[in-house]
């Protein structure tokens, strides 16, 4: 277990300012590096003429509507088939979700209580003078 915060000791030897300037750094480092690979690879190329070619053979035009009633349903079902681990009810269902109770759920309930203690201090504390 670590008993000591590593970055409170680097804070001695380098300014505060230099680590930030790293972490952006780094970044944008890796938001470049993929695009240079998506352009190495010719990635977006393929995809962007799979929907020229798409629009070309298509037989009729889909409204917009149409479109996010499509969207939704594909979700819904990638969602549905993400929590349940598979098409039918079984082990792997009982597994996630035993694992979304004892992880998930307390991870989210963790964020929010950061959020309230955050705005606790930033508002002055609890009890403030009338």
């Amino acid at each position: 277990m670590i008993t000591t915060n590593p970055f409170s000791e680097l804070s001695e030897f380098m300014p505060s300012i230099a680590m930030q300037v790293f972490v952006i750094a780094m970044i944008i480092l890796v938001v470049a590096g993929t695009v240079v690979d998506m352009i190495h690879k010719k990635n977006v190329k393929y995809f962007f003429e799979n929907v020229r070619k798409a629009k070309k053979q298509a037989i009729r035009t889909v409204s917009t509507g149409k479109k996010i009633s499509i969207v939704i349903k594909t979700v819904a079902s990638d969602v549905r088939f993400a929590l349940i681990g598979g098409r039918f009810l079984g082990e792997a269902t009982l597994l996630r979700f035993y694992v979304l109770h004892c992880i998930g759920l307390p991870f989210i309930i963790m964020i929010f209580m950061a959020v309230h203690f955050w705005r606790i201090r930033k508002d002055g504390g609890i009890s403030t003078p009338v």
